[in-house]
């Protein structure tokens, strides 16, 4: 009997695990393309951030930003759309593109499937067809959530599709005001 307890006890603390980083993600999130402005801006907070924590070292120097290489722009960056991505926390999921997509938003599933220090993988699953249509195969994606940690807990998120070209830039996302 002893030996059953020790058991849960190993087991029931380990079940828990894998809902921290789902946990965070969970809620309203509204995600634009990612700018390498923004994103210039969100590195200098952020570090700024660790300095100010640190006490240390200033970032503030005699960096002239008209020597560096322009950065190319992305093709997310030509357009003009904004994403909802609504994870909630049965694993449900809803996106919708400027509001709607054909009229209605796109619900599915997401899950966990990987996780890092510096972000995690999460798949989505949505239907292919259209409820009652003939056997319809759910469509399967994956996406690399680059997580952007501040002192306070989670800023945001870059969210890149697994395997598709880099240069087609990626959305960043920061959670929906209430």
């Amino acid at each position: 009997m002893s030996a059953l307890r020790l058991s849960l006890l190993v087991l029931i603390p380990l079940a828990g695990c894998g809902r921290g980083p789902a946990r965070t993600l969970e809620g309203t999130w509204v995600g634009k393309p990612d700018t390498v402005a923004a994103r210039g801006e969100r590195d200098e907070n952020k570090y700024r951030e660790l300095v100010a924590a640190s006490g240390g070292l200033s970032i503030d120097g005699d960096d002239d930003a008209s020597a560096r290489p322009p950065a190319l722009v992305t093709d997310w960056e030509r357009h003009d759309v904004e994403v909802t991505l609504d994870l909630q926390a049965n694993q449900r999921v809803r996106l919708a593109i400027n509001g709607a997509v054909d009229g209605a938003p796109v619900e599915g599933t997401w899950k966990i499937v990987e996780s890092g220090p510096a972000g995690v993988v999460i798949e989505i699953v949505t239907p292919a067809a259209p409820e009652g249509a003939d056997d319809p195969e759910p469509v399967r994606r994956r996406f690399e959530l680059g997580l952007d940690q501040r002192s306070d807990g989670l800023d945001g998120f870059t969210l890149h599709e697994v395997g598709a070209d880099r240069r087609l830039g990626a959305l960043y996302f920061r959670r929906a005001e209430r």
